[in-house]
């Protein structure tokens, strides 16, 4: 990994909907005039041509990651990379603190980059670019089959599964009153001749 000088407070992503990003970035260029600064986006992109200031880099990721000797005070990252190295990359050629404008579709590209730092990115609001998000309770009703009754249609006269009364009528199973799941006083074999001799008896008759 890159050696990273920045410190902790002077790291920091600004929330902002994708239509204003230039409007902001405009805006923190002016408040911090004083710095030499490096304005970095995945991609070459077009909108920010209009930037024209002396102490202002326009660069993307391959002529950056190139240019090993660039240095800045500050950069700021238009855009979030997809790959949180690219990043960190970034990072190394600032001397004092990154600034990330941070739109809500990539805010899930952040946690790869906070795993790679080991501490999370301070997130600061800027006045007037405030980002109402909205959000939706979903109620999901879960019906459970096996709380409705009417789901276990017994056959014949039987009740449902579950009901205790029905495994405690000894008459439904055999005349010795042994219950089919009682494994130990059961046998298997024993039931299936008992059901065969009943069917014969009722042919015979």
């Amino acid at each position: 990994m890159s050696e990273i000088n920045i410190k902790h407070q002077k790291h920091r992503t600004h929330p902002v909907l994708k239509e204003r990003k230039l409007e902001l970035l405009k805006q923190l260029l002016q408040t911090n005039k004083d710095k030499n600064i490096i304005v970095v986006s995945s991609t070459k992109n077009d909108e920010l041509d209009s930037i024209d200031l002396e102490n202002v880099t326009i660069i993307d990721d391959k002529t950056l990651y190139n240019d090993k000797e660039l240095k800045t005070n500050l950069i700021i990252s238009y855009d979030v990379p997809e790959v949180a190295l690219v990043y960190i990359s970034r990072l190394s050629h600032s001397d004092d603190g990154a600034l990330i404008l941070l739109q809500e579709d990539q805010q899930n590209l952040i946690y790869p980059i906070e795993t790679l730092l080991g501490r999370a990115i301070k997130q600061e609001v800027i006045a007037g670019f405030e980002v109402e998000v909205a959000v939706v309770e979903k109620t999901r009703e879960f019906k459970s089959s096996y709380n409705d009754k009417k789901s276990f249609k017994p056959r014949g006269d039987k009740k449902p599964y579950g009901d205790k009364k029905t495994y405690g009528n000894k008459k439904e199973f055999s005349k010795d009153g042994k219950k089919p799941y009682d494994k130990k006083k059961t046998n298997p074999k024993k039931i299936g001749r008992t059901i065969t001799i009943k069917s014969l008896k009722k042919k015979d008759s």
